[in-house]
């Protein structure tokens, strides 16, 4: 469970968007509501 944690997180901060996003494009209600939930439903089996 760890392992797949510390992958999570590796993966949303690797992400090009939530890249632009952190970098403040984006809000980050934003952010934790659209952008991560995306990014875990591509990214994960």
């Amino acid at each position: 469970m760890e392992t797949d944690l510390n992958d999570l997180k590796a993966t949303i901060l690797q992400d090009d968007t939530f890249a632009k996003a952190a970098a403040g494009s984006v809000d980050p209600e934003t952010t934790n509501k659209v952008l991560i939930p995306k990014i875990i439903r591509e990214g994960l089996p």
